[in-house]
């Protein structure tokens, strides 16, 4: 029924905390005004009155296993300025919510579970933020069906995203992923368990600043990438495919200038990881120290080129 109403910019969609909603796709076309966010979220009843908010249980949208397809989502945002705040996403065939050309809109509070797909993407949205979310059981394709793994929170070609205060639990891809162009992001205050192929992945995303995260693998061999741990903590790469075919990036756009300090890292493949995957990588203007690396396969692996104007200082290993 709500995606039969017309809503106009700054209003505001709340479902009631505790019920649950099944069918197609909740479509928020609408967006904020400068003054005004428009808010999909949650209200509850108390001695009479609505409130905005959650008492303890979340609106649950679910997907049943059915629904969406594998790129659609069960909540898919198409305008600016958009508050997603308090639901509950869940079952998800495709992925939990996803944000497309959608600037200055927020993800928070939310709680993300069993998605065939990425949990919460970020696609040509700049300004965005992921706050206070959970995110676990992401990327079941890859278990199900061996397809190619995503993010629990996946952010693409976006300027300028904040990812922050986020829970990251068992998952079959990886933690949290800036990648094809993703400019200036920061990533901070993150706890990110049991990240099957990466915890944090910087790829083909200049000036990334990753701080103040915890990063730890699981002794559950659902989780390992191969041997006896899943794969790398924190990684910086190029891959190839960023720099190929329709869509390709400029070769200057890389995962260069990435600030990565006061980060914990625990019993993962590769602590810190710099991968070089495309020809032209060119590691420039890295500042990584004040990070912890401790049993891990590696602590400090991966490019053995040149790091021009680069600092590593003062971790642990």
């Amino acid at each position: 029924k709500v995606n039969t109403q017309i809503f106009c910019a700054g209003d505001n969609l709340l479902f009631h905390a505790g019920d649950r909603w099944r069918g197609a796709t909740l479509v928020v076309d609408w967006g904020g005004t400068a003054e005004q966010r428009a808010v999909i979220g949650a209200y509850y009843v108390q001695d009479g009155k609505e409130t905005r908010g959650i008492p303890d249980q979340r609106p649950v949208i679910d997907g049943e296993d059915r629904r969406p397809t594998r790129y659609d989502a069960l909540v898919r945002v198409e305008a600016d300025r958009v508050r997603v705040e308090n639901l509950d996403l869940r079952n998800s065939e495709g992925r939990g919510i996803t944000f497309s050309e959608s600037d200055f809109s927020e993800a928070v509070g939310l709680a993300v579970t069993n998605t065939y797909d990425i949990g919460i993407a970020i696609l040509k949205s700049d300004d965005a933020l992921v706050e206070g979310s959970s995110i676990a059981e992401s990327d079941k394709g890859w278990l199900e069906d061996k397809v190619n793994w995503g993010a629990a929170i996946s952010v693409q070609r976006s300027a300028r995203p904040q990812i922050r205060n986020n829970t990251v639990t068992r998952v079959y891809g990886e933690g949290i992923n800036l990648n094809h162009g993703t400019a200036d992001g920061l990533v901070e205050h993150n706890y990110v368990f049991g990240a099957r192929a990466v915890g944090i992945y910087v790829d083909a995303s200049p000036r990334a600043t990753i701080r103040r995260n915890m990063v730890v693998g699981t002794a559950d061999k659902r989780f390992w990438r191969g041997g006896k741990s899943l794969g790398g903590g924190i990684v910086l790469c190029n891959e190839a495919y960023h720099y190929e075919g329709g869509g390709a990036l400029d070769p200057s756009v890389q995962s260069a200038g990435a600030r990565v300090h006061n980060n914990l890292v625990a019993f993962t493949n590769q602590g810190l990881a710099i991968w070089h995957h495309w020809s032209g990588t060119k590691f420039t203007d890295l500042a990584i120290y004040n990070n912890t690396f401790v049993d891990n396969g590696v602590q400090l692996s991966g490019y053995t080129g040149a790091l021009p104007r680069s600092e590593l200082a003062n971790n642990i290993f």
